[in-house]
């Protein structure tokens, strides 16, 4: 018997220093470079670009990995990522309830480099994916663990999006922070800081000065979500609300105030551009892009308009189910006023909804009314020297349709003449 336990613990005591000399063997070899070639070797043989990295660290006790000159180039040759550093930490003990919880990401300088080739295929892609499996349509199984994040942060990064067309993006300095993060539940706090940039695209064209995100998503919804955004000419954009059903219709709710030079405001998005004056916008939007609720309060002081000058320009408008109510727009102008009111029906003019391509702007309904009046009540009538009075009009409009092939309507056009009088031979009173 005393020999069986011997015998017992002798055996316990050898696998038991076999088991440490191996994890101790392990734990010595994922830290050696030929380990390191090793895995870039079999990750390699699977993608059609290249993967390579410096340094690394592994500690299977603590969970933490460290990556030194992480790449990932395309087939030819050309990086796509280049990540100076990255460090991972990850909950061992999670993972047997099916979660892999990063407890810290840290990613420092990363470098984004996309470019799409004339046939629209990002170089990210044909790095990752050979051209055999992208083309087959096959089924993609459910990721086995959950992923939860408790706070990862990327630090400076840099990213250059370009197409074979005039599409650019350049964003040179990125921070990004995300915690709580739950890809089961679809819940994460998220934080975006942009500094310097330029944006453009087909509808858009910025320069940036600073852009700052931050929101938390959860039950498919963004909420308190804020975003300020400043151009390199200084002016301002702020949103502010809340986005519902995220993933299916994204119907926004927010608050949106634009400040600075109308001109830089324009040509962001490709508008008129013969237009100057300091503008400030109040307004929301609210309900499905589809068919939104939207609100606007727009002023523009010292303006101008291919020369002419406009010294105060506003607008009071809202859109609610396709019908656009203008309650005031006014210009006052040096040599004097005018002041509108009215509505416009664009529900038809959008049979597929407002997010479609497809306008017809013949099957929009309108009904303006309006004054002018001079800025100086006695005017000088040029055509009769020494003549004077006190002018003032009314207009209406009702039509349908813009176009010159297809517009028709009515005007009527109401002029009143008060006190006019011709030196020592006519004087009326009212006409």
């Amino acid at each position: 018997m005393r020999k069986l336990v011997k015998t017992i613990l002798v055996g316990c005591i050898l696998s038991g220093s076999f088991l440490f000399f191996f994890l101790f063997a392990a734990f010595y070899f994922l830290h050696t470079d030929y380990a390191g070639q090793k895995i870039q070797s079999e990750i390699n043989k699977s993608i059609p670009g290249t993967i390579q990295w410096g340094k690394h660290k592994v500690s299977i006790f603590s969970g933490s990995i460290e990556m030194e000159r992480l790449r990932l180039k395309d087939p030819d040759g050309k990086d796509v990522i280049f990540l100076p550093h990255l460090f991972l930490k990850i909950s061992w003990t999670d993972i047997p309830l099916g979660i892999l919880t990063f407890e810290k990401a840290v990613f420092n300088n990363p470098e984004v480099q996309l470019y799409e080739d004339e046939t629209g295929e990002l170089n990210l892609i044909k790095s990752l994916v050979k051209n055999e499996e992208s083309s087959e349509e096959t089924s993609v199984p459910g990721f086995p663990l959950n992923v939860k994040i408790e706070n990862a942060i990327l630090r400076e990064g840099e990213l250059q999006y370009q197409t074979s067309s005039d599409t650019r993006i350049i964003l040179p300095k990125i921070g990004i922070e995300v915690e709580k993060a739950d890809l089961l539940k679809q819940e994460a706090v998220i934080s975006i800081e942009l500094s310097g940039g330029e944006i453009f695209l087909e509808t858009i064209r910025s320069q940036l000065d600073s852009v700052r995100l931050k929101t938390r998503l959860s039950h498919n919804q963004l909420s308190s979500l804020s975003i300020n955004l400043i151009t390199k000419n200084g002016s301002h954009v702020k949103a502010s609300g809340s986005i519902t059903e995220v993933f299916d219709q994204f119907q926004p709710e927010l608050e949106i105030e634009i400040n600075g030079e109308i001109n830089d405001i324009l040509r962001s998005f490709l508008l008129y551009e013969e237009v100057h004056g300091i503008i400030a916008v109040k307004g929301f939007l609210k309900g499905s892009l589809a068919n939104p609720g939207i609100g606007i309060v727009a002023r523009c002081l010292d303006g101008d308009v291919m020369g002419t000058r406009v010294d105060q320009a506003e607008l009071f408008c809202h859109m609610d189910n396709g019908t656009v109510k203008i309650e005031k727009a006014s210009l006052i102008l040096p040599f004097g006023s005018l002041n509108a009111n009215g509505d416009m029906n664009v529900q038809k003019a959008f049979p597929r909804g407002f997010l479609s391509d497809f306008v017809d702007v013949d099957e929009i309904d309108y009904r303006f009314a309006g004054s002018f009046h001079p800025a100086r009540t006695r005017v000088q009538l040029s055509f009769l020297n020494g003549t004077s009075g006190i002018f003032q009009s009314g207009f209406e409009i009702n039509g349908k349709g813009f176009s010159s092939a297809n517009r028709f309507g009515t005007i009527s056009l109401e002029s009143v003449v008060e006190n006019l009088r011709k030196e020592n031979i006519l004087e009326i009173s009212d006409m």
